[in-house]
């Protein structure tokens, strides 16, 4: 949509520069309006809408819905208010979402996430994960994406199938963005999983952003969000303070992990379950993934 020019293009992209299909003038439009605009890709057509008015429509010789979406602008100021994305893909139709325990108490300034300090928290997420499961029970990690996105008010993260969205700045908290992501050094361990910061620590009044990322990385493999109130200290609980970080426990003796109720204070990881290694934690986390079918 090129206002100065008063017209909507409708094109493509390939290695060799971008091509223009089909062109829609409109001497009306001005620049500083608002307008809706709307692209349907169906099949081999995609169609444009103005206003909710059909104004291009364009046929293609192969699928226009096999590739990657996205919403940019080009050499010029662009603001958009709302942007809505709908599909009936059956592999984006489960959603998963961590969501703050409470509203931010006014918004905290800072540098936006970014993707260089999103890279060092993902491994160590990884790591924990490898180390608590195995190699083979974290594959389907290998080819997550996590990226930084503005997600609604409220949201701290957000997973669609193997993508991850990380909020910019934690639901208006403020991001603990560790230094050393591989010890807990800024926490209290208490007697949970959950870890606490004291207001002393760098971490204290910020979320924990190894704790979110290990959270959306439990719906990737297959865990479900737990009630709060019934599961405050899980890393898998649906909500979060400030302050606090949750850690999959290690080396928790086998008496403690009472496997006939479905409230599970914690992932309680004991490698001793079993002769075989991580076969009767696997027995166990699946039994868990059954119990707890809630995923939001």
């Amino acid at each position: 949509m090129t206002i100065s020019a008063g017209k909507i293009t409708l094109g493509h992209r390939t290695p060799k520069g971008w091509f223009t299909d089909a062109v829609y003038s409109n001497a009306t439009l001005v620049a500083g309006s608002d307008y809706t605009l709307g692209v349907n890709l169906k099949g081999t057509t995609v169609s444009v809408l103005l206003n909710n008015q059909l104004v291009l429509s364009k046929s293609y010789n192969a699928l226009v819905t096999d590739g990657s979406f996205g919403l940019f602008s080009r050499s010029g100021i662009t603001s958009f208010d709302t942007v809505t994305f709908k599909s009936d893909d059956p592999t984006l139709t489960s959603t998963a979402f961590l969501l703050a325990s409470a509203p931010a108490q006014g918004v905290k300034s800072g540098v936006a996430l970014s993707a260089d300090a999103l890279m060092p928290i993902v491994n160590e997420a990884v790591n924990r994960w490898t180390l608590a499961l195995g190699v083979t029970e974290v594959a389907a990690l290998d080819g997550i994406a996590v990226v930084a996105a503005d997600l609604p008010e409220g949201m701290l993260g957000e997973t669609f199938g193997a993508t991850i969205l990380i909020d910019i700045d934690a639901a208006g908290n403020g991001w603990f963005i560790d230094a050393t992501p591989s010890d807990d050094v800024e926490f209290n361990r208490g007697l949970t999983s959950q870890l606490l910061a004291p207001a002393s620590s760098v971490a204290f009044g910020d979320m924990d952003l190894l704790t979110v990322v290990m959270h959306e990385m439990g719906h990737v493999l297959g865990f479900e969000d737990l009630d709060p109130y019934e599961n405050p200290y899980n890393l898998m609980s649906s909500t979060l303070d400030t302050s606090t970080r949750s850690v999959i426990m290690e080396g928790i003796d086998s008496s403690l992990v009472d496997t006939t109720t479905t409230v599970w204070p914690f992932l309680e990881i004991n490698k001793e379950l079993s002769t075989e290694p991580f076969g009767g934690l696997l027995d166990l986390l699946q039994n868990k993934r059954i119990a707890h079918s809630t995923l939001r």
